[in-house]
């Protein structure tokens, strides 16, 4: 189950050679960052997953937008660009 009890996907991708779905990705994510003593916040999963689905390099305005579109919340500019540092940094993206 995603945020606010919406399911994440079905969509299926290939990381490392393995066929994953999206949901698995997220737990191996979420998996590394408790093993690694960082927390894997609601909104930091949104972004990643926008990254994700988006698949293809995008401007933090337009995860923004994506994640509008798609969850219906609106993330300041600021946090989207803390949150894709976070990621960044430890490897996640």
């Amino acid at each position: 189950m995603g945020w606010f009890g919406r399911p994440i996907s079905s969509m299926e991708l290939i990381v490392k050679g393995q066929t994953m779905t999206l949901t698995e990705i997220v737990q191996q994510v979420d998996d590394f960052s408790n093993a690694h003593g960082v927390r894997l916040t609601v909104k930091r999963k949104m972004v990643m997953v926008a990254l994700i689905r988006v698949g293809k390099a995008v401007s933090a305005y337009e995860l923004i937008e994506y994640c509008k579109k798609q969850d219906g919340i609106t993330l300041p500019a600021i946090s989207v660009y803390r949150i894709l540092a976070f990621l960044q940094s430890h490897h996640m993206v």
